[in-house]
């Protein structure tokens, strides 16, 4: 499986989009039509157009629509670190995107919130870190029943 996601030649091409991207526009955001005018502004094939091409083809930059499309497409999905973020501006009607940094592994990780609580009660109070209540110490007398004989089961 790790050889098959290693040799995914659309996760590389992606991954030099996110790239061409980041250099691009740094942590500020962009909009499809912003991309466009960055490819198409260069004399000579930049980086970002190169990986555009290569992701969705020669019709990739024909319009601002198609290059949208392009992007939401692949929006989420995370590639050597690097995730494509979209969100819909109110006030224009236009997808915005940002380029995010992702951590690797549960670092940070603070556990996960209570799912649910019975009806008028109030979900329990955990400190900063702590996920779930200390267990109760286990008993010194603990007999031990046979599987075996339900006479002797407790």
């Amino acid at each position: 499986m790790r050889e098959a996601q290693a040799a995914d030649p659309e996760a590389d091409a992606l991954f030099a989009l996110l790239d061409a991207l980041r250099d691009q526009f740094g942590t500020a955001e962009f909009t499809a039509k912003d991309v466009q005018t960055r490819a198409n502004g260069c004399i000579t094939q930049g980086p970002l157009e190169v990986a555009l091409v290569d992701l969705a083809g020669d019709r990739a930059l024909s319009s601002a629509r198609s290059l949208g499309r392009v992007l939401k497409y692949r929006e989420g999905r995370i590639v050597h670190g690097l995730r494509l973020v979209g969100r819909q501006d109110l006030h224009s009607k236009i997808r915005v995107y940002t380029i995010k940094t992702q951590d690797a592994g549960f670092e940070g990780f603070a556990g996960f919130p209570p799912s649910h609580t019975e009806k008028g009660e109030t979900p329990p109070k955990y400190k900063q870190g702590e996920t779930n209540p200390v267990s109760p110490a286990n008993s010194a007398t603990v007999t031990t029943d046979d599987p075996f004989d339900p006479d002797a089961w407790q």
